[in-house]
């Protein structure tokens, strides 16, 4: 049968992609499926939409992570018309207050969790959530296609929408495009070490939250990822607003997974599946 998405999956890593595949810049064409085996070979997982809104608001209650005003946005966002229409290097704009870069625009980040249009009785302590009757999964962040577009026609509330710490999309776990990624965690449990088995500290690395590194490299998909501590999150805004309670600190992707990391993970297990195939 005829996959356009699985086609395009293909050209990527055969360097005939219309996105760069070189090695910093964020992997593109990837579905749910692709991201989720990823994380089952490296040993991470995709974070719940709590996890990834709380990292990417990094204390702030603010539109964006640094602030409300949008003309700051290209300051530490890849973005429609700044973009040119394209992906970039990761980690090449301004981190929010916690050191996590690209949380705006650049790509689309896949989430663990179904998609549930509202908060109503969502878990209190920002798990994972599950509807047997879901048929998408959420993507945050917005990325390079997102943008007022010429003329700036675009109603005001599109930016903190589609690009701000809410922003929240949803598609089928299959639906592969060029505007979508993904970015990883590792979960902390209290009987870890303060460097979690199979990663060494990043150079530079200090004390964090309860003793833990606060940067670290997972030395088998050779990332640095990003201490992140415990706190409370008002997650959403208006009339979806929740109160989340982050009781165990996690590490996240400093930056989006790039291509060279999903690389690596093609190589070292043969995987080339298709993006709408679950992994098991």
């Amino acid at each position: 049968d005829v996959d356009p998405a699985y086609d395009l999956y293909l050209l990527h890593f055969k360097d005939k992609s219309v996105m760069s595949s070189e090695d910093e810049y964020p992997i593109v064409w990837v579905g749910w499926h692709n991201a989720m085996a990823f994380c089952a070979w490296a040993g991470l997982q995709l974070p719940s939409e709590a996890q990834w809104e709380y990292a990417c608001r990094a204390g702030t209650t603010t539109a964006y992570s640094f602030g409300d005003d949008e003309e700051n946005l290209h300051d530490y966002a890849w973005a429609d018309l700044a973009a040119e229409h394209l992906t970039h290097p990761v980690a090449t704009k301004l981190p929010n207050p916690w050191g996590l870069h690209d949380m705006h625009g650049n790509v689309w980040e896949w989430c663990a969790d179904d998609y549930i249009y509202r908060y109503e009785n969502a878990p209190s302590d920002g798990s994972v959530r599950r509807d047997p009757k879901a048929q998408t999964k959420p993507l945050r962040g917005g990325s390079w296609s997102t943008g007022p577009g010429v003329n700036r026609k675009t109603p005001a509330w599109f930016y903190s929408t589609a690009l701000g710490s809410v922003a929240r999309f949803h598609v089928a776990p299959g639906n592969a495009w060029q505007d979508r990624g993904f970015r990883v965690i590792l979960p902390l449990k209290s009987t870890q070490l303060k460097v979690p088995d199979g990663c060494t500290p990043a150079p530079g690395a200090q004390a964090g939250a309860a003793g833990y590194a606060d940067r670290i490299i997972h030395d088998k998909a050779g990332m640095e990822l990003i201490l992140v501590a415990t706190g409370e999150l008002t997650m959403g805004s208006g009339k979806q607003e929740y109160q989340v309670a982050i009781s165990t600190p996690f590490y996240m992707g400093k930056s989006e997974v790039t291509n060279a990391q999903y690389r690596r993970f093609v190589k070292a297990s043969g995987y080339d599946g298709k993006p709408d195939v679950d992994p098991d």
